[in-house]
């Protein structure tokens, strides 16, 4: 559930870090289509950084693509707080910590929850307004007469006042018609998804406007290319400015920008050397994620002091990690493509997977000293044992572990439990065997 809340900070941090560099660099330029792009991929670069497999800035040859486990993150809370290790070995958290957990998992769901309510009621009351409007054809275009104080629009259709029914300027309708033709709804829903799921970023307001104040543009540029006379559209949004808007979820035609539209309209078109700024922009985001990602744990030599105590023979792990073991308990094998379940990527495995019960004990494939017993990021907890000649194996998505680093154990000894802990869809062993650094497959140090 911890590793879920960290995504949760990371895609917020990522996100906003991005949307104020639009804001400050991207959102006065005059490529309008270009920061409509923009804008699209920011919410979603903010999601697939923190997941995405940042190894190779480091030299890592990662074996699994980092994902977090939504499933476990909602399905599944550990009944007993005893077998619920933090980052500090063999530190069991305390009742008061996991409370916490619990109590921030209530409070997220109901946010998402409220978010999820208002925004299909606001979906909803623009099919009701549809309901009882009187429909009728406007300059060869549907539109729908209706109590709004307005004119907006929604996918295909225009909602304007009655009022305005015989009087309607053929500018204002021109410019709904450049909403619909550009699919800004669209746009617009997107984003209301994102809020959704990441309501906690404070910065989604001002994504959201600044997404409005694009699409503003746009309508205001089409309009303009159809050979209007900038003075008489410039003359039609200074008389509309007293107007009030009772729809600010779709309606386009307001005055909440119409100083920045007016500002674009009248700018000269941006040079093209300013579309160096667009190129700033990934790296920046993958610099941010880089700054607070944590590459995959890389073991430090053992102390030789501790070393000392393993007698030094070239003997290579020879047994497997579970007792009774058999073929077909294996799941994915070494070198195996394999499809990730959550996002569809094909990616080699370079260790095996074991599939047996949670709390089935994971023993020792050979006399070592323990180098890392932890939880690690997507590994969960994760224990490394440094063996004689370069060797190491790797236990990773362990319900617990018995041992503490720098321990010596023996061949056969029980290091842990089978467990479902970090990136793990299901209860199973993830064992890897290392030579010097480079991953071998375990399956040739196995008899069955």
């Amino acid at each position: 559930m911890s590793n879920f809340f960290t995504y949760v900070l990371e895609v917020s941090i990522i996100f906003k870090a991005t949307t104020l560099f639009y804001r400050y660099f991207l959102s006065k330029l005059t490529f309008h289509q270009v920061n409509r792009f923009i804008l699209l991929l920011l919410p979603i670069l903010s999601m697939v950084l923190p997941i995405w497999d940042m190894g190779f800035f480091y030299g890592i040859d990662s074996s699994e693509i980092f994902i977090p486990d939504f499933e476990a993150s909602f399905l599944y809370l550990e009944p007993s707080v005893e077998t619920a290790l933090n980052p500090n070995i063999g530190e069991k958290i305390s009742p008061e910590d996991n409370l916490f957990l619990h109590g921030l998992l209530f409070v997220y769901v109901i946010g998402v929850a409220t978010i999820l309510v208002r925004t299909v009621s606001g979906h909803l009351a623009v099919f009701s307004i549809r309901k009882k409007a009187y429909k009728q054809k406007i300059g060869g275009v549907d539109v729908f007469l209706t109590t709004v104080a307005t004119p907006f629009s929604y996918f295909k259709w225009i909602f304007i006042p009655e009022n305005q029914s015989g009087n309607l300027h053929a500018l204002v309708l021109e410019h709904e018609c450049a909403h619909i033709k550009l699919k800004h709804t669209l746009d617009l829903i997107f984003a209301d998804l994102y809020a959704i799921a990441f309501w906690l970023n404070p910065v989604i307001p001002l994504y959201r406007k600044s997404l409005k104040a694009l699409h503003e543009f746009q309508a205001d540029e089409a309009v303009l290319n159809q050979k209007v006379k900038p003075s008489d559209y410039l003359q039609l949004m200074l008389v509309t400015i007293q107007n009030k808007n009772n729809h600010p979820s779709f309606s386009y035609f307001n005055n909440s920008l119409i100083k920045k539209r007016i500002d674009m309209m009248t700018k000269s078109k941006s040079k093209k050397g300013f579309a160096l700024y667009y190129l700033m922009l990934l790296p920046s985001a993958i610099f941010i994620s880089i700054a607070f990602s944590n590459p995959m744990p890389t073991v430090e030599p053992t102390p030789n002091g501790a070393m000392a105590s393993v007698e030094k023979v070239a003997i290579p792990p020879s047994m497997a990690p579970i007792e009774n073991f058999k073929i077909a308990y294996l799941t994915s094998s070494f070198g195996q493509k394999t499809k990730q379940p959550k996002t569809g990527t094909i990616v080699v495995h370079q260790g095996i997977d074991i599939k047996v019960p949670k709390g089935t004990p994971v023993l020792a494939t050979e006399d070592g000293i323990i180098a890392m017993a932890n939880l690690k990021n997507d590994w969960g907890n994760l224990v490394v044992i440094s063996h004689s000649d370069g060797y190491e194996t790797w236990y990773a998505h362990l319900e617990r572990f018995d041992v503490a680093e720098n321990q010596v154990v023996q061949k056969g000894e029980v290091i842990g439990y089978v467990g479902s802990t970090g990136l793990s869809s299901g209860p199973h062993l993830h064992y890897e065997v290392h030579k010097d650094k480079k991953r071998l497959d375990p399956m040739k140090f196995i008899k069955e």
